[in-house]
């Protein structure tokens, strides 16, 4: 029985740190139309900001790649900065999506409203920002892209079956 709570509080300790990987990333200065490759995104939380200098109308492209077939959660937020009588950083209008190497939208929200999209396939995929400077000095804002590996179902029944072969060997344990 030691056994058993042992290996589980391994199993818990080795999940949870696998999910602690985060990557960050900082891109100043973008002008109104923009493309950036990120690479590939880590399994975990990765946390973006990006400053908007030119007031008016922005497109910004951030192309990144999914190791593995992956569950993607996203959000993005408008980062104010302002002072009595004036904004300035400030964006309106932001729509975000994430759009595949054939350029179908797979998932798209407005401004601080997360989505999901399911099922991934490892490959390259674009993260599409686009809205309205409205800030003396321009705008700003950040988004987050958390990816959740999907195990293969050959994995999963390995475990299921590691878990019975534990279970039996409980049992037989208990009844000697």
């Amino acid at each position: 029985m030691k056994f058993i709570k042992a290996f589980l509080a391994s199993v818990a300790l080795i999940v949870a740190a696998s999910s602690a990987n985060a990557a960050t990333g900082t891109y100043t200065g973008l002008g109104s139309v923009y493309a950036n490759d990120i690479g590939t995104v880590d399994i975990g939380l990765n946390a973006y900001t990006a400053v908007v200098n030119p007031i008016g109308d922005f497109t910004h492209s951030f192309i990144f790649a999914l190791p593995e077939l992956s569950d993607v959660s996203t959000t993005l937020n408008n980062i104010v900065v302002q002072f009595p009588g004036f904004d300035v950083f400030n964006i309106v209008d932001v729509t975000y999506s994430i759009i595949d190497a054939s350029n179908a939208v797979l998932g798209s929200s407005i401004a601080g409203t997360p989505f999901s999209v399911s099922g991934l396939a490892a490959g390259e995929y674009t993260f599409k920002v686009v809205g309205k400077t409205i800030g003396d000095a321009g705008g700003n804002y950040g988004f987050a892209i958390n990816v959740t590996p999907v195990p293969e179902p050959s994995s999963v029944a390995m475990l299921l079956i590691g878990f019975a072969a534990l279970g039996a060997v409980a049992r037989r344990r208990k009844t000697l």
